[in-house]
């Protein structure tokens, strides 16, 4: 029986995307939310050193810090582009362009890593640029949807090479540990500019930047690894590819705001390529989940 691992993973997927929920929510600025996003969710992972031990504490070499400390720099960029493209584009259009990484890693990797290029690879790239135009038919720089989704796109392209790094260069780390050291790095990195913003907001985002470091990130990612391990890869990857339609449900459900037919189509378009990617490449190697 693997109905708690089930449970597992989709709870983490839904407080995956509520993330972005929460973030459009969020009248504070984006540096902001991603230093205090890293901040409640090191000390979260911290307390659960005692439990963990032995995933938190193992031994690491100074190549793999510094390497560790690269990745959390290319972290810090995707959350800010991505909360960017959420606050600019709106939830469902942020999300579904980050959504479209898939695409940017079998383009990477055919560049950079000598990967043929399917026939299969082509048409998950096809069913993303579908979806991309469905949802985005004019890339106009006047208008705050376009500016939202090239955000989302980048924080897509920015995750896909942090992807591809902790696949080729850090394989091995243990992924919460990684997860970790990433935002322990973050929020130092990011201190000397999202401390002083923290000190200028309300009880309420402090509560909500809190929920957002704590259960929608170190408890989230906790339960994913957890749920990683009592199900096939595969399963965990196709549960994961649902976080921007439990985003794009939860904003429908509580904020009433009900996407287009047309973004709705471009979502089924990009959600298939996603799920379609994830069942043929993490077979190859199970890949460093996201944060």
């Amino acid at each position: 029986m693997h109905s708690k691992y089930q449970v597992s993973l989709q709870t983490a997927a839904f407080l995956f995307g509520a993330s972005a929920l929460i973030a459009e929510q969020l009248a504070v600025g984006v540096v902001v939310i991603v230093f205090a996003r890293c901040l409640f969710a090191a000390l979260t992972l911290t307390a659960l050193v005692p439990f963990f031990r032995h995933q938190l504490l193992s031994p690491l070499s100074v190549n793999e810090i510094i390497k560790l400390a690269a990745s959390a720099t290319l972290l810090a960029l995707h959350w800010f582009s991505f909360f960017l493209g959420v606050k600019l584009g709106g939830l469902a259009i942020g999300t579904l362009g980050f959504a479209c990484f898939p695409a940017f890693v079998i383009l990477l990797e055919a560049l950079f890593f000598e990967v043929k290029i399917t026939i299969h690879d082509g048409a998950i790239i096809l069913l993303i640029g579908i979806g991309i135009g469905l949802i985005t038919p004019s890339f106009d720089l006047s208008d705050a949807s376009a500016l939202g989704m090239l955000w989302g796109l980048g924080s897509g392209v920015i995750y896909s090479i942090m992807m591809l790094t902790n696949r080729y260069l850090i394989d091995g780390v243990n992924p919460m540990q990684s997860s970790w050291i990433q935002c322990l790095v973050i929020t130092l990195m990011l201190l000397p500019f999202g401390f002083e913003g923290m000190m200028n907001i309300t009880l309420q985002e402090c509560l909500l930047l809190a929920v957002l470091g704590i259960l929608c990130t170190g408890i989230a990612y906790t339960l994913f690894i957890y749920g990683v391990s009592g199900v096939k890869a595969k399963v965990a990857a196709t549960v994961i590819a649902l976080e921007p339609v439990y985003a794009i449900l939860l904003a429908w459900i509580i904020f009433s705001q009900q996407p287009s037919w047309i973004v709705l189509s471009g979502g089924v378009a990009i959600i298939l390529a996603v799920v379609i990617s994830s069942q043929r490449r993490v077979s190859k190697r199970q890949e460093t989940a996201r944060v």
